[in-house]
């Protein structure tokens, strides 16, 4: 995966190293810059100019088309971009997807961990009801113009990835 025009948008995105972003010092920005981007499908999928709604793959796409918020390993700020662009890594080492490397590594009962859906019309009956204050136009449909609640298609949990698109019983 790489940025959209072929060039990274900050020179310094070869020296983010795994451990960085695993402790949220890749210099990406997070929930203490102007938004965290994981959380604004629409101006990423406007940006991408893409007609469907964005997945993990467009936001790392995205990540990479931007400049560092800070030089990596220099700071510490909590960034769910991180583990997005981690999940691609780990397909990357692995071949497989992130979803199957999950079921067939890291889980010990792969039944036991599902996917979180945005729309609640897809969730599983285990899923939990997300909660959150406010509204956000949808982002399930890119053409509509109608707000939702913000866990409702304000944001879409699938494009997490491996920053949280997965629940689990305890």
């Amino acid at each position: 995966i790489g940025p959209p025009g072929g060039e990274l948008g900050d020179e310094r995105f070869p020296d983010v190293t795994v451990a960085q972003l695993i402790r949220h010092q890749g210099g990406l920005p997070g929930s203490d810059t102007e938004g965290d981007p994981v959380f604004l499908p629409r101006r990423v999928a406007d940006e991408l100019d893409l007609d469907s709604p964005p997945d993990s793959a467009d936001m790392t796409r995205y990540l990479l088309d931007h400049r560092l918020r800070y030089g990596p390993g220099t700071d510490t700020r909590y960034s769910n971009a991180g583990y997005v662009i981690l999940g691609h890594v780990i397909e990357g080492v692995t071949g497989q997807s992130y979803q199957s490397y999950l079921e067939t590594t890291v889980l010990p009962e792969p039944a036991d961990v599902g996917r979180a859906r945005t729309d609640p019309a897809d969730r599983e009956p285990r899923e939990v009801d997300y909660h959150a204050p406010g509204t956000a136009p949808t982002a399930l449909d890119l053409d509509a113009e109608k707000d939702v609640p913000f866990p409702d298609g304000g944001f879409l949990v699938e494009l997490l990835g491996a920053a949280g698109s997965h629940y689990s019983s305890t």
